[in-house]
């Protein structure tokens, strides 16, 4: 082959090979694209998910605090009630503590009052 016919060759071939050398260049950037394009997708989409997220827990953070409120409120409205139970209870011990005080004093009283029925002398 001659010199001139090599030339020749090479502009053939480089002429025959650039468009396809364009298009698979073009195709190769084309899927970069096209998955950079899908991951930003993604990213937006998870975004957006840990937003609803975050949303929900701020929310049940507030429910959470408002039921432990009135729980807490609960808790102490049956502390007051357990402890005026308990003084209801000492009340009713010392009534009868003194009930029976009262019994043994009529019974002494009643046991006098047969002992000078039955002995008119004194």
């Amino acid at each position: 082959m001659t010199p001139e016919t090599q030339s020749l060759v090479y502009v053939v071939i480089a002429t025959l090979v650039s468009p396809l050398a364009l298009k698979v260049i073009e195709f190769v950037f084309s899927k970069s694209s096209e998955n950079t394009r899908l991951t930003h997708e993604k990213l937006d989409a998870l975004g957006r998910r840990v937003d609803e997220l975050r949303d929900l827990n701020t929310q049940q953070s507030v429910q959470i605090g408002v039921l432990q409120s009135k729980n807490d409120a609960q808790a102490n409205e049956i502390r007051l009630q357990a402890n005026e139970i308990l003084a209801l209870q000492a009340q009713i011990i010392e009534r009868d503590a003194r009930i029976l005080e009262m019994e043994e004093q009529i019974n002494t009283l009643k046991a006098i009052n047969e002992a000078k029925s039955n002995n008119p002398r004194s």
